[in-house]
């Protein structure tokens, strides 16, 4: 299995230059995921890709 396939990496609001330095480095695309934001200070992650199955880092 391609290591690309294996395994995903997502990453918070405020670490988006952190992943994307990782993603670099380990030649794999950061994953897809949108985070609704509330009033309250709450917030909602979707993950806009199959994560079943799969190592999420």
């Amino acid at each position: 299995m391609d290591s690309s396939n294996s395994f995903l990496v997502f990453c918070g609001t405020n670490t988006m230059y952190l992943a994307k330095e990782i993603c670099d480095y380990l030649n794999c695309p950061l994953g897809n995921m949108n985070v609704a934001h509330f009033a309250d200070g709450e917030f909602a992650v979707s993950y806009e890709e199959s994560i079943r199955g799969r190592d999420v880092f």
